[in-house]
């Protein structure tokens, strides 16, 4: 539950960041505009916490109150800040527009007031920064060129001070909102890693985290565990962001993955740090956030799989720790649990055995060593296929390996792994009914391509 005297924390907090509207809030605290939920009342809006501001509650992400204390609550507080402003002027205006309308810009002015403001408070800890190392920050005439990968640009400053810098135009421009790139929104752009689906075949994209603007406006206007602005804004400064990763649908960010390094003992492992997908609710009424989407943890799992495969193979294993209410969603993937709440991925099984055929599928550059990971993997599926599924879960497990199946063989029929799947297949078509389609589909198709390459050869000998 929160209390006035969180509340007022928090708006000391800003008020040190921004002696101005920590005074307009602290104001509103004391008018009784802003307040926490009285004893007795209910203090909590579905999931999450809230407060009072100016009469509407103010949804706060449980899971960042408990673990983050008074940001998520500043975080509220300035973008109701922002709004109220909005409104204000909006008033006295008298601007005619309608109410959608008026709800859209008071709450983009909430969240760019929210940016602004957390942008603001990045620099000066870098300018500080650069007070510690005896080269306080000056404005050159060196141009910053942010136009195509501006955080590897930045990090490419051979001091660290000079990186420091460049951080801090960045972090202007961000503001500004001028030559950054913008979310992906197709399969060509350079940003996508891998693309597939997820839910009923909507189009998704696994990206790296784009620090633009409308990232961090959308971060700002989601209810998502573990990620918050500040988290991105503490990542760019500490130079941690190359592995921030998103899944994007219809240009929305629908979920995030956070994926670090874990020493241990003589190897190092790497950890799934963060993993949460966008929810239904919305932190706040005025808006409806868009609809979860089911697969877009899985997705983002399959994505962490191919980077650890692709670009990260120093690592032994990839392992995260996850609370009890979820270990039912890891086993079903394939995840081993090793220790209380530690989980090691073994085997990648079902739903995203699925999915990381289908990310490897759109990725043009794929190692051929991964195709016969990926190949050895479904073999060993593949023979599971024999028993006969006893629950609802076997039979929609099977159903996602006939489909892996499927996917790897559009691409690999032809290969040594393709061939060895389909002699599986050949082996137990009498205990896998499915056999017969592959069969047929990827059979006819390698004698239609022989047919072809013998003509080919033929013709080349005329």
């Amino acid at each position: 539950m929160i209390k006035r005297e969180t509340i007022k924390q928090a708006i000391d907090e800003i008020a040190a960041r921004d002696p101005e509207i920590g005074y307009a809030l602290d104001e509103m605290l004391g008018m009784g505009m802003i307040d926490a939920p009285a004893p007795g009342q209910e203090s909590t809006l579905g999931d999450d916490f809230y407060f009072f501001f100016d009469g509407e509650k103010a949804r706060v992400s449980r899971f960042l109150y408990i673990n983050k204390g008074s940001v998520p609550i500043e975080e509220r507080l300035l973008i109701k800040y922002g709004e109220l402003l909005k409104t204000q002027e909006l008033l006295e205006k008298g601007t005619s527009m309608n109410y959608l309308e008026a709800a859209g810009e008071m709450r983009l002015a909430g969240l760019r007031l929210l940016l602004n403001h957390e942008i603001d408070y990045a620099i000066e800890r870098i300018k500080k920064q650069l007070v510690r190392l005896g080269e306080p920050f000056q404005t050159t005439g060196e141009v910053q060129d942010f136009t195509n990968n501006p955080l590897e640009y930045i990090y490419s400053g051979k001091t660290v001070a000079e990186q420091k810098r460049r951080l801090i135009f960045f972090l202007n421009a961000l503001k500004q909102d001028r030559q950054l790139p913008k979310i992906s929104k197709n399969e060509t752009d350079p940003a996508v890693l891998y693309h597939g689906t997820v839910a009923a075949d909507i189009p998704a994209f696994f990206v790296r985290f784009p620090f633009c603007p409308e990232s961090f406006l959308q971060i700002a206007d989601i209810n998502i565990e573990f990620f918050h602005v500040r988290f991105f804004l503490n990542r760019l400064i500490q130079n941690q962001w190359r592995h921030l990763y998103a899944c994007v649908v219809k240009n929305k960010i629908v979920g995030l993955l956070y994926l670090t390094f874990k020493e241990q003992f003589f190897h190092k492992n790497l950890e799934i740090k963060f993993i949460a997908t966008a929810r239904a609710t919305s932190v706040d009424e005025i808006t409806k956030a868009t609809p979860s989407i089911r697969g877009v943890g899985t997705f983002l799992v399959a994505g962490a799989w191919l980077q650890w495969k692709t670009r990260l193979a120093e690592a032994r294993e990839i392992l995260l720790d996850s609370e009890i209410g979820a270990r039912r969603f890891y086993d079903a993937m394939g995840f081993v649990s090793r220790g209380m709440s530690e989980f090691i991925l073994g085997t990648p099984r079902g739903y995203l055995l699925n999915a990381i055929v289908m990310l490897a599928n759109s990725s043009p550059n794929m190692d051929p060593q991964i195709y016969r990971e990926i190949g050895k993997i479904l073999q060993k599926q593949v023979k599971s296929l024999r028993r006969r599924p006893k629950t609802e879960k076997d039979t929609s497990e099977r159903s996602a390996i006939i489909e892996a199946a499927g996917e790897f063989l559009k691409v690999e029929a032809a290969t040594e792994s393709g061939e060895e799947l389909l002699r599986l297949f050949h082996k137990y078509r009498k205990k896998i009914p499915e056999s017969d389609e592959f069969l047929r589909i990827y059979s006819a198709e390698r004698t239609q391509e022989r047919e072809e390459n013998t003509e080919r050869a033929a013709g080349s000998h005329h």
